[in-house]
């Protein structure tokens, strides 16, 4: 008699076969299975499990990628017009009622922002797309060798490539980018505090380049670090604004000249005779 199990019901059987693995694979499992697998398949019958029903998940999974990115472009429109709203409020100044007028509209444009970020969800990279595609193929084949899966499906399904992404360290709290408005905004803060004459935050970046090969670190460090395309272009931004650089090039290439070699003085022989 052919059962009536379903596929949902076969992948909670399994993630509980499946507590022995170490606590990060067991957490990736439940994770695709939760997110992924059980919205996706978890309905459909394990008798009637084809491909085609792998292949409608990844489907499904792209057109909810390409709803989310227009949800995330119109997140990024709500926080630009907050940051443009809140310069506007620190900006005004002298007129009272211009510094109401824009702070009220500073709160409006802050509580559209918050409104439309509910709901936000992350988009499924390509990467996580062959990792959920994996824990099938773990799902199938291990149904597969305990007769309950004929054919193990997501060996057959065709995913995009992946590009390796470069790794990266995070210093941030939340490991989230900050916000250019946000950092310019603090930056020029910071400089009115200190009472130190105004300067570009954009300065600071050459600055930095600048004192970190007067520091002797290495050029192609400080060349990836500013996203020149060239040595040539690092050097000819930062290595002529030191003294200390135009220095101490010119110290070691003067150390390189060939000199001849004087000749020592001789010792004058004494004049007078041994007694």
């Amino acid at each position: 008699m052919l059962s009536d199990a379903t596929v949902g019901e076969d992948l909670e059987a399994w993630l509980k076969r499946k507590k022995s693995l170490a606590r990060t694979t067991t957490n990736g499992y439940e994770g695709h299975v939760r997110l992924y697998l059980q919205p996706h398949l978890g309905h459909v019958k394990r008798r009637d499990c084809k491909l085609r029903h792998v292949e409608a998940m990844c489907n499904a999974i792209e057109k909810e990628n390409a709803e989310r990115l227009i949800h995330h472009a119109r997140v990024v429109e709500l926080q630009e017009a907050r940051d443009a709203a809140h310069t506007a409020w620190v900006r005004a100044s002298g007129n009272m009622e211009e510094r109401r007028r824009t702070r009220r509209a500073y709160l409006v444009a802050n509580a559209a922002l918050r409104e439309g970020r509910k709901g936000k969800r992350k988009v499924t990279s390509a990467t996580t797309m062959l990792r959920i595609n994996a824990t099938l193929r773990s799902f199938l084949g291990s149904g597969a060798k305990r007769g309950d899966y004929a054919t193990n499906w997501a060996t057959m399904v065709e995913l995009p490539p992946t590009k390796r992404s470069k790794a990266l360290i995070w210093t941030h709290e939340n490991g989230e980018a900050l916000h250019p408005d946000w950092i310019s905004r603090r930056f020029d803060r910071l400089v009115e505090l200190s009472g130190l004459p105004p300067i570009r935050l954009h300065a600071t970046r050459h600055l930095s380049a600048t004192l970190a090969l007067l520091g002797k670190a290495d050029i192609k460090v400080v060349q990836e670090r500013l996203g020149h395309r060239s040595r040539q272009i690092t050097s000819d931004t930062c290595t002529s604004v030191l003294p200390q650089l135009l220095t101490a090039e010119a110290e070691s290439t003067s150390a390189v000249v060939p000199r001849s070699k004087q000749p020592s003085p001789k010792r004058r022989k004494s004049r007078l005779s041994p007694s």
